[in-house]
């Protein structure tokens, strides 16, 4: 479901902190997580006011670029299990606890196994609390890639594993304009998450880059000049083209300057 109002920095803000908290109260209905998706341009900021709400609601964050990784990064490598049993406790390990349940706990085979698949690293120490899941350039992925998020998405597991209860798994997404090399998400991969489009916005930019302590001759530069940067204006008033680039290419500008007097 796309939601086609752009929203700015602040308003997305908002839309987490309310799908964050109303997936509390889902849980305690016994009813599935919504997922979000966040759909905009590149360089807007998506990331960080992802990780600023993050750190606002007291989650842990995983940031995990869909662009880079492989299956098995995503869900864990498969393994063999084999079930064991004590009296009416079953159990199923892998081959690595084999001995310490036999020999100290007093389990015994029953001779099945079966494949099932490890927790990722990634999830390694983030079972303690909720978490955001940010699935960032999910339309980058590729089209394995695409289709094993497809669960994770919608039901926050993969077959032997799952995140913390009351997590909330968010993606980004560019446009699929011919701008970006991205894959085209059909209309099942659609239906697992609400999208939401974001659009630069220069009040939150500034309000960022302050906090950033960005030199303010800078942020100064852009407040003046709000054309050179993408998603403000294309053309000038006698119809000429703007050179012009996204704003996460003028921060790394400005960090390389700052420091000239």
């Amino acid at each position: 479901m796309e939601l086609k109002r752009e929203l700015t920095a602040t308003q997305v803000k908002e839309v987490l902190r309310h799908v964050i908290n109303n997936n509390v109260k889902l849980s305690e209905q016994g009813k599935k997580p919504v997922a979000l998706s966040i759909l905009g341009n590149a360089g807007i900021g998506k990331t960080s006011i992802i990780h600023q709400v993050a750190e606002d609601e007291g989650m842990n964050f995983v940031r995990l670029n869909l662009a880079e990784i492989v299956v098995d990064d995503l869900v864990g490598y498969p393994v063999k299990e084999y079930e064991y049993v004590k009296g009416d406790d079953h159990i199923w390990i892998n081959e690595n606890l084999i001995q310490y349940y036999v020999n100290h706990q007093g389990y015994v085979p029953t001779n099945r196994n079966q494949m099932s698949y490890a927790t990722p690293q990634w999830l390694t120490g983030k079972m303690d609390k909720p978490l955001i899941l940010f699935l960032d350039d999910a339309s980058r992925a590729s089209l394995n890639l695409m289709q094993a998020t497809m669960t994770i998405i919608d039901e926050q597991k993969y077959i032997s594993w799952s995140l913390p209860e009351v997590s909330t798994v968010i993606l980004s997404n560019n446009p699929d304009t011919g701008d970006y090399l991205v894959t085209t998400t059909d209309g099942a991969q659609k239906t697992r998450y609400l999208e939401v489009m974001m659009k630069f916005d220069l009040d939150s930019w500034a309000e960022w880059a302050e906090e950033y302590k960005m030199d303010t001759r800078c942020i100064n530069f852009i407040l003046k000049s709000p054309e050179v940067v993408e998603g403000i204006k294309d053309f000038t008033d006698d119809g000429n083209k703007i050179i012009k680039g996204n704003i996460r290419l003028w921060t790394k500008y400005f960090d390389t300057i700052g420091g000239i007097s």
